[in-house]
């Protein structure tokens, strides 16, 4: 076996110029980036969580409840404690709180200040317990407390970041789908009322 020596060439400033340099640094770059660009093919990427979706791929995503835990979470500790809600709570309904009940209209202000948007669960109904059209304090506090409750799947008193997520998976579409006219289900699992 033959051992193949490359020449050393050695560069000093004096003969290196200004134009030599920014090749170098060019023909670098691109190297760069076509090593990061090249892909083996294996994974797929896509440009938004939809896209990934309708090829029947997952996203995780964040249940609304879960930003105002995460903004209860004081200590940083990426987890919410009882002691946290509690306090977490208090503040809140201070934001919240215009006199003895608060309305649905104030509750859907807090919640898409909150949680992003005024439709989301829980919503209004959820906290008022005996449906009189206003929350009370301890409605409110209820409420709280039994999202968590729920949020806290492992019932270790602490709600983590973890159990405030869940995955959406779709089922995979494209060149396998049946014949949507004569299937009684469609791609997506659910059963369709025939017509009369």
């Amino acid at each position: 076996m033959t051992s193949t020596k490359f020449p050393i060439i050695k560069i000093s400033r004096k003969n290196l110029s200004k134009s030599c340099v920014q090749a170098i640094f060019g023909m670098s770059v691109a190297v760069l980036f076509s090593a990061c660009a090249s892909n083996s093919g294996a994974e797929r990427s896509f440009t938004t969580p939809q896209d990934n979706l309708r090829s029947g791929g997952s996203i995780v995503a964040v249940r609304p409840i879960g930003l105002v835990f995460a903004s209860m979470d004081t200590d940083g500790q990426a987890g919410l404690t009882k002691t946290e809600l509690e306090a977490g709570i208090e503040k809140e309904w201070k934001g919240l709180n215009s006199g003895a009940k608060v309305s649905a209209i104030d509750y859907g202000n807090w919640a898409l200040s909150v949680m992003g948007s005024s439709e989301v669960m829980p919503n209004f109904l959820s906290f008022d317990s005996n449906f009189n059209g206003g929350m009370t304090k301890t409605e409110f506090r209820n409420g709280l407390r039994n999202e968590f409750a729920r949020a806290d799947e492992n019932e270790d008193g602490i709600v983590s970041r973890e159990e405030l997520t869940y995955s959406i998976t779709m089922p995979r579409r494209g060149n396998d789908r049946r014949d949507e006219a004569t299937d009684e289900r469609t791609p997506d699992g659910v059963e369709r009322i025939p017509r009369r």
